[in-house]
């Protein structure tokens, strides 16, 4: 069994079922971490979520950690929190998508977001761990293993400090787009963060950014563009 990590998706169904197909994975069979946000900003957000869940149905190997958008979500149809709507976050667009457009001052009349994808962002996780590594959204708090970790900083943490110095167990992590975290390293601005012992796999959401996931077992990382076929490269961490 081979283990695949997917960087952030955020409602891109099109280049997350191309890249899937084109990277090689079996679905049946691999296993395949998906490190959160699975919606908001894309094309279709909802598709995403129900995709993932037929995915998870199949395949025992297949586990969702939770994002902050996630969170975002829950914290909104929970406790009316409007964070989620504002602009630069996406939740509008998803509502819309999901059959709830928001309508200026009027804001919606129903919540048509289904109660088993409401349950499904509720069943996600903070964190996986197995043999190879640790998988968190946002990243860990040096020296403090995750399940010990505050909820916050997994979810939404942005420590340069984790970024340049992490040196334990190989975490894999999401919720910064590469291109902003700072390097002593020249690279593309859509390449993976590599550190130490921390690799980042968000590498945006704009139109012009891939998806990208890695295969674990060779370090091969596979990125699928909106207008190109799925490229390859291989990265050594350490």
């Amino acid at each position: 069994m081979r283990t695949f990590v997917i960087g952030d998706v955020h409602g891109r169904l099109w280049l997350l079922k191309q890249l899937i197909e084109e990277s090689g994975m079996d679905t049946k069979n691999d296993k395949i971490v998906f490190l959160g946000d699975l919606i908001d900003r894309g094309e279709n957000s909802p598709g995403v979520v129900e995709h993932v869940k037929k995915l998870q149905s199949e395949n025992p190997n297949v586990i969702t950690l939770r994002g902050n958008h996630e969170q975002m979500l829950l914290d909104f149809v929970d406790h009316s929190d409007l964070n989620w709507l504002h602009p630069a976050n996406g939740g509008s667009r998803t509502l819309a998508q999901y059959g709830s457009p928001v309508e200026g001052e009027n804001g919606f009349t129903n919540l048509n977001i289904p109660e088993q994808h409401i349950e499904y962002f509720r069943s996600t996780i903070l964190f996986h761990e197995d043999e190879k590594a640790i998988y968190v959204h946002a990243g860990l708090t040096p020296g403090v293993h995750p399940s010990a970790d505050d909820p916050h900083n997994l979810l939404w943490s942005r420590n340069q400090h984790f970024y340049d110095s992490y040196d334990g167990k190989l975490c894999f992590f999401g919720h910064t787009p590469t291109r902003y975290i700072k390097s002593g390293v020249l690279r593309h601005p859509h390449a993976v963060f590599v550190g130490k012992h921390a690799i980042g796999m968000d590498t945006g959401y704009r139109d012009d950014d891939p998806l990208s996931c890695m295969r674990l077992d060779d370090m091969t990382v596979f990125q699928k563009f909106s207008e190109k076929d799925v490229e390859s490269y291989q990265v050594a961490v350490g």
